[in-house]
């Protein structure tokens, strides 16, 4: 990462731009955890496991695991008969501009 120095990124432009606090390579030792705040999240969680799912996410999950209701029947009628303007278009010739509700 320091090809071309006084360019960015390199080693004498982080020293000479950069604040202290955000060296890059400098990483200090991570600050200990209160135990408290530790025994906070774990109380946390472990009450959150004994509540459950809410109503609403219940209702949620079974209303989102139900079939989709049936799509519109497909057309069973040919390429041909359903868009007619496609008789025009030839392979050698310019393809004309259609927009979809010309089709």
């Amino acid at each position: 990462w320091d090809k071309i120095p006084g360019r960015f990124p390199s080693k004498t432009w982080m020293s000479f731009y950069m604040r202290p606090e955000l060296r890059m390579g400098d990483v200090g030792p991570e600050p200990p955890e209160a135990p408290e705040a530790k025994l906070m999240r774990e109380l946390r969680k472990e009450l959150r496991r004994l509540k459950g799912p809410s109503e609403e996410d219940i209702q949620a999950a079974k209303a989102g695991s139900k079939k989709p209701a049936a799509a519109a029947e497909v057309s069973k009628a040919d390429e041909a008969e359903r868009f007619p303007k496609l008789k025009d278009v030839k392979v050698n010739k310019e393809l004309p501009f259609f927009t979809r509700a010309e089709v």
